[in-house]
């Protein structure tokens, strides 16, 4: 600026000011320096804690899923997770139609999880996290439907099981009523043959009709 006066500075002065000018300019790129820095060191924390909650939340997110007992609680805990970071999360059966997400998670067994609602640097910093919660999602599933098989198994074999002790009780008690009914079958057959020599002979006709009726019952008692 001029001088008060309008008169023009001297050349002592003019140093000063051209001294006092490299002074400022130097203070200044220093101030926008340091908060460029504190900006920087503000974001980078920020970030750290960000990161630190979300490995909180995944540990605490994997448990939940891991005593999951039905396949809706592990999405409901994924859904919880996302819903914390501003993401929605669902299964999808059909990737690449209706809704078009963000983000596809596909799985080792066949489930994919579409995630919608996240900013690009927000996805960027939350795939990893994702990406290790459907990794237990799908172990989980799998745990779950292996324990569904075999359920269905421990079922079929207790069935199994109740079938053979209803038959083998049923061959016992059959055996048992056969094995009573023999000794007055042979009683009856050892009678026949004692009456035979005293029977007259109008009653012989009677006698081996007996003879036979003994004779098949004791067949049909072999075969039980």
């Amino acid at each position: 600026g001029s001088r008060a006066d309008c008169l023009p500075y001297d050349d002592e002065h003019e140093r000063m000011l051209v001294s006092l000018r490299h002074v400022a300019t130097t203070a200044l790129q220093a101030a926008a320096t340091t908060a460029d820095l504190e900006a920087k060191v503000a974001d980078k924390t920020s970030s750290l804690q960000r990161a630190l909650d979300d490995r909180q939340a995944v540990l605490r997110s994997a448990r939940a899923i891991s005593e999951a007992e039905h396949p809706d609680e592990i999405l409901a805990t994924l859904q919880r997770f996302g819903a914390a970071r501003g993401a929605s999360l669902r299964w999808d059966a059909e990737p690449g139609r209706g809704i078009a997400p963000e983000l596809f998670l596909p799985g080792d067994l066949g489930e994919t999880i579409a995630v919608d609602g996240l900013v690009p640097p927000r996805r960027e910093e939350l795939v990893p996290q994702l990406e290790t919660l459907h990794a237990f999602a799908g172990l989980a599933i799998g745990r779950l439907n292996l324990l569904a098989e075999l359920k269905r198994e421990v079922e079929r074999q207790a069935q199994e099981i109740a079938e053979i002790s209803s038959r083998r009780l049923h061959a016992e008690f059959v055996r048992g009523v056969a094995h009573e009914l023999r000794k007055p079958t042979e009683e009856v057959r050892n009678r026949v043959e004692q009456l035979a020599a005293s029977l007259p002979p109008e009653l012989s006709q009677s006698l081996e009709r007996i003879r036979a009726a003994s004779r098949e019952m004791s067949r049909r008692l072999d075969l039980l």
